[in-house]
């Protein structure tokens, strides 16, 4: 007796497995199985078609004394398991019902569809610990064993006479108990590659947003609103293969790539889908005709994504994918989109903080140079009107130095200029100043003719140093003596203004590391500041400071290669 129970156990088991290695095949069936987010109809598709597994398990059972030995709690179990409760108590009342009639008021009829019941209730209890992947192994056989046991109880506390069913029990309890604890984890396990196929897809979508992202990166630097949008839009397009592309904002759609059937028109004005998405902030997909009129010619053959791009909290504008409609989950595809809009909209808010810096750096630019002009107005009018009386045509020869020197000063709005043309404004400075000072003051230039060449730096960065150096750098006699050099360095070049003066006070040093020098020092914060903005916290103003003089050096990232405006 116990060697045909077994064979007739082995026989289904088998039976089964090779029903559910060609359902996992089945597109509806992998579909269903790895849809996560589940409907009604999908819950109901599942609910049948491991309802039917457990009908026919009955069908296949062997017949003793009465009962049926059967596999059904594995088609019963795995659906609770898998589909959640909805699936495993529809296919537990399909196998259950099914079983009750088919041997109406038999002796095991009753007990045998409770139990039946029972293992719909175990598998979706467990349904969440399955899909956690805490379930596996000898767990889930455990589970089975336990599921059996239960049914035993069941048996022996609905089945009459007592006696008989005790009887059957003392029969059939080793073989439905062992056999079936090893046929679940078969059955299950034919499931398996459905869910690493999935998984692949999943990783698959991941690297291609992440390589679709570096590539749109240039572009999107400039902003939502750049005519280079449509390059995004167009890589997107190819690299994803998708028939349908959109950008939008608030209002519009910004570019968009369609290919086929598809029509640019229904995207005007925005359809539903999309403010309901930047209105949600979530992510909306439209599957059915009648969930968005605009999109009803698409989604015959398509189905929509929508996914919102987000910044400070709030939608900017929405990415709209188009995916051919297909039995696969689009759980893959969701992910992707919901991606590669995060990664934009991260992006595009980077962007706006690039702009931020730029406007920054354009107030600090415009206050410098409102700084400078009065500053040294004053003076350069008292030396021009000693000159008028004694020489004029010294004086005449200033005139011209002085219009030029404000020339540069009023007319120039770049942020970085040749070295020679800064060097050019900075001569013509100390060439206000040494009529001033005359013998009192001594210039020293020594910039490599390299650097002279080739070299870009920000605007109105020297003459603030320079201007400090004389005005504080008067030896014991009251000479002043000012040195500027320039050299290559390895990772740039290197600007160093020196004076004889008494050094630098400490608590200006000090207060320069923190950014906190004061007011009357406005010149010399503000090129500090400034080249921490452009180019990094790491440069900056640096200064060595004696006693018999002191040193500010600037170091710039700039090679001497780098001869175009832009470099």
């Amino acid at each position: 007796m116990y060697d045909s129970l077994f064979i007739s156990m082995i026989f289904n088991i088998g039976f089964l497995v090779l029903i559910a290695n060609l359902a996992s095949r089945v597109p509806v069936i992998k579909g269903l199985l790895t849809e996560r987010t589940s409907t009604l109809q999908g819950n109901a598709l599942l609910a049948v078609f491991f309802g039917l597994i457990s009908v026919l398990s009955t069908y296949t059972g062997m017949g003793v004394n009465g009962a049926i030995v059967n596999t059904r709690v594995i088609g019963v179990l795995t659906a609770g398991l898998m589909g959640g409760p909805v699936v495993g108590m529809g296919a537990a009342l399909i196998g259950g019902v099914h079983r009750w009639l088919f041997d109406i008021g038999g002796f095991t009829a009753l007990a045998c569809a409770c139990s039946t019941l029972l293992e719909g209730v175990l598998g979706s209890l467990c349904h969440r610990w399955f899909h956690e992947k805490r379930l596996r192994g000898w767990r889930l056989a455990a589970l089975a064993a336990l599921a059996e046991v239960g049914q035993m109880v069941i048996i022996l506390l609905i089945a009459r006479p007592l006696p008989q069913a005790w009887a059957l029990v003392k029969v059939i309890a080793a073989p439905m108990i062992l056999m079936n604890s090893c046929g679940i984890l078969a059955f299950v396990g034919a499931f398996h590659h459905v869910f690493v196929e999935q998984d692949g897809l999943t990783d698959k979508r991941v690297r291609l947003s992440l390589g679709i992202a570096q590539q749109c990166l240039p572009y999107l630097r400039k902003g939502l609103y750049s005519a280079d949008l449509d390059q995004v839009v167009s890589i997107i397009h190819n690299q994803a293969g998708c028939p349908g592309v959109a950008i939008t904002d608030k209002e519009r759609v910004l570019c968009h790539r369609v290919e086929g059937p598809l029509d640019p028109s229904c995207l005007k004005p925005l359809p539903a889908l999309v403010t309901r998405a930047m209105d949600s902030l979530q992510t909306q997909v439209a599957l059915q005709e009648e969930e968005d009129s605009l999109l009803s010619s698409v989604l015959r053959h398509h189905a929509v994504i929508a996914a919102p791009l987000v910044q400070n909290g709030k939608a900017v504008g929405c990415l709209v994918l188009a995916e051919r409609k297909k039995w696969l989950p689009l759980e893959a595809e969701v992910g992707f989109v919901e991606g590669l809009a995060t990664l934009f909209a991260t992006q595009l808010e980077l962007s706006g903080l690039d702009e931020q810096q730029r406007l920054l750096q354009r107030a600090e630019f415009l206050r410098l140079q409102s700084q400078v002009n009065p500053h040294f107005l004053f003076n350069a009018l008292n030396t021009l009107s000693c000159f008028c009386r004694e020489k004029p045509e010294r004086a005449r020869e200033l005139l011209l130095i002085l219009g030029k020197y404000f020339r540069y000063t009023t007319e120039e709005s770049d942020y970085s200029v040749d070295i020679q043309r800064e060097l050019e404004h900075v001569q013509n400075y100390l060439a206000l100043e040494q009529a001033r000072f005359e013998e009192n003051l001594t210039v020293h230039l020594d910039v490599d003719c390299m650097l002279e060449q080739a070299v870009r730096i920000p605007s109105f960065l020297l003459q603030p140093i320079v201007e400090n150096a004389i005005r504080h750098g008067a030896d014991a006699r009251g000479h002043r003596y000012v040195s500027l050099m320039a050299r290559p360095t390895e990772e740039g070049f290197a600007i160093e203004i020196s004076d004889h003066g008494q050094g630098f006070a400490p608590w200006v040093l000090e207060a320069l590391t923190q950014d906190s020098l004061p007011g009357h020092k406005v010149g010399l914060i503000n090129v500090h500041r400034r080249l921490k903005s452009m180019y990094g916290q790491e440069y900056g103003l640096r200064i060595s400071s004696t006693p018999e003089g002191s040193t500010v050096t600037i170091l710039l990232p700039v090679l001497c290669a780098a001869a175009s405006r832009g470099g």
